[in-house]
């Protein structure tokens, strides 16, 4: 399954609960999905998220 359709699954399950439940699911989808990825590709995964949240600009505020 494609990861944003796995994205909207969450979504969509977690609508029909509370938010703590919510959130429970969401990790628990998201440990299994890193459970299934190699080192390498789990390691490409952060190298993308550390480069993208090092371009953000500052804040003005």
């Amino acid at each position: 399954m494609k990861t944003w359709l796995r994205y909207k699954a969450v979504i969509n399950d977690g609508f029909k609960q509370d938010l703590g439940h919510a959130l429970d699911l969401e990790k628990e989808r998201a440990h299994e999905y890193y459970a299934g990825m190699t080192k390498e590709q789990f390691k490409k995964m952060q190298e993308f998220i550390a480069g993208r949240s090092s371009k953000k600009t500052p804040s003005k505020l």
